[in-house]
């Protein structure tokens, strides 16, 4: 039997742990005391966890509460989308393993955060209206501020909104929740390690190391919402603006909803989702 590192007592109760289903307790919580040429064994253990049955009650449960805002005569908009790549989101957060994985407390599912996913369209809508990539923050929201859409996402920026102190935005994004999971493993290689943890200069002479990571699966369905104003309430979309996005298949802009749907979908297939987008992670096409 394998050893947790959890207080004597802990452990007596738990044992090898083996029957919780928790991904967050079994990654960040309750760690065997394994050497390192084990991460991989125990990443796939968790991977092949199975709590479809409790994700399944988590989305039904987030479909009552956004519902709720329906009834309240809040205009809902939802769009599924599915992974065409792997997904990775949070894999800095901390972890003995290395690489985390951002998971909704304390149910331990995976999940892209509303303010990441908030995030990731302003920041590509942007991109699309400036022409050009990797902007910085104060860049995205002049741009934004240029195109008369950045009262949709809001701005913490001194000199904005009727206080001057910044204003939120009228928006409202939810957790994105998957609809149905399967998480695989995945490998990031370091090929000079003593230049990364010791500052010595890298020479062609070092061995890789391969180090695990825990992923969301290619095929992965996700469901978002966002609650908006059913129709524009600031000054109209100039035809310029319009002729931009127009080239990344945006082309309903008859109210902020649709535009914001057509957003995910582009955002999906262009830039990504979560972490590491740059190679090629968080990809998503809609279905």
């Amino acid at each position: 039997m394998m050893s947790l590192v959890v207080p004597s007592k802990t452990g007596d109760v738990l044992g090898d742990a083996a029957f919780v289903k928790n991904l967050g307790l079994r990654l960040y919580c309750l760690l065997p005391e394994e050497p390192g040429d084990n991460k991989r064994a125990l990443y796939q253990s968790l991977a092949a966890l199975n709590y479809q049955g409790e994700l399944e009650r988590l989305v039904e449960r987030h479909e009552k509460m956004v519902a709720a805002c329906v009834r309240a005569g809040i205009a809902q908009y939802a769009i599924n989308m599915q992974t065409t790549s792997r997904l990775t989101c949070g894999m800095s957060q901390p972890t003995l393993l290395e690489n985390g994985l951002t998971l909704l407390r304390p149910y331990g599912v995976p999940i892209l955060p509303a303010s990441s996913v908030k995030g990731t369209l302003a920041s590509w809508l942007a991109e699309m209206l400036a022409d050009r990539f990797n902007l910085d923050t104060k860049t995205e929201e002049q741009t934004l501020r240029e195109a008369g859409l950045l009262w949709l996402f809001g701005s913490s920026t001194e000199g904005y909104g009727k206080s001057g102190e910044g204003e939120p935005g009228a928006v409202v994004f939810f957790d994105v929740l998957p609809t149905r999971l399967s998480l695989e493993v995945d490998i990031t290689t370091v090929h000079h390690q003593s230049w990364y943890q010791d500052g010595k200069p890298p020479s062609g002479f070092e061995n890789p190391t391969p180090i695990p990571f825990l992923t969301v699966g290619k095929g992965t369905q996700f469901r978002f919402h966002f609650l908006a104003p059913a129709a524009w309430q600031k000054q109209a979309i100039s035809e310029d603006v319009r002729g931009r996005l127009t080239k990344w298949g945006i082309t309903d802009l008859s109210s902020p909803g649709t535009l914001l749907r057509q957003l995910v979908v582009s955002t999906g297939l262009h830039k990504g989702f979560g972490s590491q987008t740059a190679k090629g992670y968080g990809r998503m096409k809609e279905c």
